[in-house]
């Protein structure tokens, strides 16, 4: 099996851990056992940009401000950065961003189907 992250685990702030509890259902995507259903995480049905690996979410959440006629998923294991994301997606009011916290070849090999 392939191993395509180190965990990293660190402190969470308090606005990290409550992003990652209170917010969770506003923008994270929890892993069915099949296929997930890409048009049914947002609200719209628009292209979706995928990107593995966010970090800290800077990138990100600045492609999701620019560009409101997409979609957003962003996989990531590092749960700093998956809290601060969500809280600054949520100040934004944005509903074009979903978050997976899963092993990104994990998540393509079993849940996303191919384009």
């Amino acid at each position: 099996k392939i191993q395509s992250f180190v965990r990293r685990s660190g402190r969470l702030t308090l606005g990290q851990r409550t992003g990652l509890i209170d917010l969770w259902p506003q923008f994270g995507v929890d892993i069915p056992s099949g296929i997930i259903d890409l048009n049914r995480l947002f609200k719209k049905i628009q292209p979706i940009t995928l990107e593995i690996g966010f970090g800290n979410g800077d990138s990100l959440l600045e492609m999701a401000i620019n560009a409101p006629d997409q979609n957003f998923l962003g996989i990531e294991v590092y749960e700093a950065g998956i809290g601060r994301l969500i809280n600054e997606a949520n100040k934004h009011q944005l509903t074009n961003l979903k978050i997976i916290k899963e092993d990104a070849v994990e998540v393509l090999k079993h849940h996303i189907e191919d384009n």
